[in-house]
C-alpha cells in the first residue's frame, strides 16, 4: 500500500472494511456511555467521530467508491439503509 502498488479493487475493500469497522467501534461506545452512571468513566467513553466521517467520506469521494453499505450487507447480513 505505501508504495502504491495495490490493486485499486483491493484497496475498496479495505476502505470499505475499516469503515464498518470503526462505525461498530463508535457505536460500542456510544451505547457504553449511554449505560455508564459514573460520570467520570462516562467522560472516559465520550468520542468523537467527527474525524472518522469526514476522513471516509473525503475518500469515498477522492476514489469514486461506493460506501460501505454495500460491503456490509455482505459480510453481516445487514443492510446499512
Amino acid at each position: 500500500m505505501g508504495m502504491g502498488t495495490l490493486p485499486l479493487d483491493a484497496f475498496k475493500v479495505l476502505i470499505q472494511q475499516d469503515h464498518i469497522y470503526l462505525r461498530g467501534f463508535y457505536t460500542a461506545f456510544k451505547i457504553m456511555e449511554e449505560k455508564e452512571t459514573d460520570p467520570e468513566l462516562k467522560a472516559l467513553l465520550r468520542k468523537d467521530g467527527t474525524y472518522y466521517y469526514e476522513h471516509f467520506a473525503q475518500l469515498y469521494k477522492e476514489y469514486n467508491f461506493e460506501e460501505a453499505g454495500v460491503t456490509e450487507s455482505y459480510t453481516t447480513g445487514k443492510s446499512n439503509n
